[in-house]
């Protein structure tokens, strides 16, 4: 809701994800829909990664602070933190060779991910973002996915997990954010904004 400047709201929280940088193009062609400077409206400019290396995500947060001076800055990884099945329940990492479904916005870093985690080939099978899955999509999975395992995202695991019962060899992985810098600051803007006690 960052570009529609008619809603109302307290804070404007920007996530930009360091494997992008800020150097890309606008909608269609790069991942923003607004010019760099638009970041000067920010409150809080949280910087992600998910496979960038610290260095590249350090170099970002210093090119936003230059764009954004007022703007709290923030800088989050999302770590890999365990595996479950489509049920939920905790699950050994998968061995081998793995298929790789997702129906999300950026199913490369997904797939580098997983690859980080040092499985046999992986190989991507992607939907649209938001994809709702149907009994055909998941037979054709069984088909590509032939003797490998699945692996697939926490998102796409919610509408996936109907289907259990005919993807019984499916893994989540799942991730969760982790601080790198300027929680404090962050957190501390995020209350006084609300009113809370901390």
């Amino acid at each position: 809701g960052f570009q529609h400047r008619r809603l109302w709201r307290d804070i404007d929280i920007v996530l930009i994800a360091a494997e992008h940088g800020i150097r890309n193009a606008l909608l269609p062609r790069g991942p923003f829909r607004e010019p760099i400077g638009a970041l000067a409206r920010a409150h809080v400019i949280l910087i992600t990664r998910k496979t960038a290396d610290t260095s590249e995500s350090v170099q970002v947060e210093a090119e936003i602070g230059a764009a954004a001076s007022r703007a709290v800055l923030g800088r989050i990884r999302f770590r890999v933190c365990g595996w479950t099945d489509l049920r939920g329940s905790p699950a050994e990492k998968p061995k081998g060779d793995v298929l790789v479904v997702s129906s999300i916005a950026e199913p490369e870093s997904f797939l580098e991910m997983v690859r980080s985690e040092g499985l046999g080939p992986a190989e991507a099978f992607a939907f649209r973002d938001h994809h709702e899955f149907t009994e055909a999509d998941v037979a054709r999975i069984r088909v590509l996915a032939r003797q490998r395992d699945l692996v697939t995202t926490e998102k796409d695991a919610v509408k996936l997990s109907r289907f259990s019962d005919m993807l019984p060899d499916a893994y989540v992985l799942r991730i969760q954010p982790e601080w790198e810098s300027g929680q404090d600051e962050v957190m501390a803007l995020i209350h006084g904004v609300l009113g809370e006690e901390r």
